[in-house]
């Protein structure tokens, strides 16, 4: 039986790189030699030595955080083990008053890869069969670039765990997303 702290916390999993030799264009790699140091000694390596770990984690169904990429988004993965939500929150807040997104993203697929086309245009298709071959696994998606901040929040008593997403430094939350909905298979 759970104990009332298993019941009312979240697993929380840092930036987990999960990294894979082949998914690299090495001939480009080999043109930043600290990237390639850090996918070939670090990211890969450690992918090899602690994924079945982190797959023993997801067991137990896992709502993942991070960072990074300067964007909002929530998205629902299945894996083996049952799904994986992973909410992604941007706080670089240039502009107070950028309270509504310019567009929001709903399909997860390859056009996210035409996104950015200025980051890296000699991978682009690589990218768009990448994400063709994920969006399979992929039952919800939302993205956006607006900046802000989230507040989870955990109901012991209904055992339940919602999402709040606020803009900028917004009173009203911008988004809501039921997690505990997204977690079940």
């Amino acid at each position: 039986m759970p104990t009332i702290a298993q019941k009312s916390s979240l697993l929380v999993l840092g930036d987990l790189h999960y990294d894979l030799l082949e998914d690299h264009d090495m001939d480009w790699l080999k043109s930043k030699p600290d990237d390639l140091r850090q996918v070939t000694e670090e990211y890969s390596v450690y992918t090899e030595k602690n994924w079945n770990d982190f797959m023993v984690i997801l067991r137990n169904k896992a709502i993942v955080l991070c960072a990074h990429l300067h964007r909002y988004s929530v998205v629902r993965r299945n894996t083996k083990y049952g799904p994986i939500v992973q909410i992604m929150v941007t706080s670089v807040i240039s502009d107070r008053n950028y309270l509504k997104p310019s567009r929001l993203i709903t399909e997860y697929g390859p056009s996210l890869a035409v996104n950015v086309p200025d980051w890296q245009p000699e991978t682009l298709e690589a990218r768009k069969t990448i994400l063709a071959e994920e969006a399979k696994y992929v039952t919800f998606y939302k993205q956006t670039d607006l900046p802000g901040y989230a507040l989870i929040k955990l109901n012991e008593k209904k055992g339940t765990v919602h999402l709040e997403y606020y803009a900028a430094f917004g009173q009203k939350p911008y988004d809501k997303a039921d997690l505990t909905k997204l977690m079940k298979e």
